[in-house]
């Protein structure tokens, strides 16, 4: 009987490419995981996120990259006045799904210049609650927000999303969470009572902190915090 001599190197370097394969498969949750949003927040580019906030671009771009291509995207118009436009935008992709988003701009909710283009504004808004619908994400996007004047961020209470999105910057900075919050509010506070105002600072805190250096008291991300 003939018999052929094992390969110790190609036995080897199989294993663990299987083992890397095996690995990488299963580092990507399901989009019915606990862990999902949190995934996809971090899987955001620099420039496709402020404040936590996905950007349009971003948000397209990621779902075409987890869902499938985008083969249609179409828009329909509701009101088209000086003052106030609404539309509708439908997304479907190359498996069949289909979504829908629905959105408004008005001279109350958009900022001069983005005021004098009110169906563009409705629109892209409308394009983000689709793709965020899609991608099971109750974050707005940064275009469905950063224009308009939002009073209420100092009384309404942080939303889990926030919270995910907050702990995915800081593990990307490598910045432990609750020495951040010690170090910038006198008497500390627990993250479920922070308020969305003080959360968004501490995103911008993160910013800062990102573009100079994290201070060495900072250091080190903490899963458990």
């Amino acid at each position: 009987m003939v018999t052929k001599e094992l390969d110790v190197e190609d036995f080897v370097e199989n294993e663990v490419s299987d083992f890397e394969e095996f690995e990488e498969h299963n580092d990507t949750p399901n989009i019915n995981d606990e862990g999902w949003v949190e995934y996809v927040i971090g899987l955001l580019r620099e420039d496709e996120q402020v404040d936590g906030r996905p950007t349009v671009d971003g948000l397209r771009r990621l779902t075409e990259e987890l869902l499938g291509e985008i083969v249609t995207c179409t828009t329909k118009v509701h009101h088209n006045t000086e003052s106030y436009a609404s539309t509708t935008v439908r997304i479907e992709l190359g498996d069949g799904r289909i979504m829908d988003g629905s959105a408004d701009a008005n001279e109350n909710n958009t900022k001069f210049p983005y005021s004098k283009y009110l169906v563009a504004m409705a629109e892209t808004r409308a394009e983000g609650r689709a793709l965020r619908k899609l991608l099971r994400l109750r974050v707005a996007s940064v275009e469905e927000v950063d224009n308009q004047e939002d009073t209420s961020l100092k009384e309404e209470k942080v939303s889990d999303s926030q919270i995910k999105a907050l702990s995915v910057v800081c593990e990307r900075a490598d910045i432990n969470v609750q020495e951040l919050i010690n170090g910038n509010h006198e008497k500390g506070y627990n993250i479920l009572e922070a308020s969305k105002q003080e959360v968004l600072d501490l995103f911008k805190i993160v910013k800062d902190y990102q573009e100079s250096e994290v201070p060495a008291t900072l250091v080190g991300y903490d899963k458990n915090w």
